[in-house]
């Protein structure tokens, strides 16, 4: 049973749309992409997505783990498409959005 669609994505949601892009991708990606400061938490997202079907590997470096890769994303892609959303891009850094700095107004000066 699939929820209504809904303008933002929970958590797991989010992260299931970001590792919809292929590939490992690091866990400092995955923070910055999903705007997530809890990246220390994303294990309990882990979870939500392998009760949900997904296969994740972890790819570590000794006993740490530097990122993830989902193995099978034709089979869970439905769980985003039925609710109206599409694949996140990776971002590595906020210069990657090509983002235009906003123009600041002038204060008026109102003397009496």
């Amino acid at each position: 049973m699939s929820r209504t669609k809904s303008k933002t994505p929970i958590r797991w949601e989010r992260l299931l749309l970001v590792l919809l892009n292929g590939g490992p991708i690091s866990k400092e990606d995955i923070a910055v992409s999903m705007n997530y400061k809890l990246i220390n938490r994303i294990s309990a997202e882990i979870w939500q997505l392998k009760e949900r079907g997904a296969q994740i590997k972890q790819h570590r470096k000794g006993k740490t783990v530097w990122g993830y890769e989902l193995l099978n994303p034709q089979d869970v892609r439905h769980l985003v498409e039925d609710r109206g959303f599409s694949v996140l891009p990776v971002v590595k850094n906020l210069n990657d959005l090509n983002a235009q700095t906003a123009q600041v107004a002038e204060k008026e000066t109102v003397t009496q």
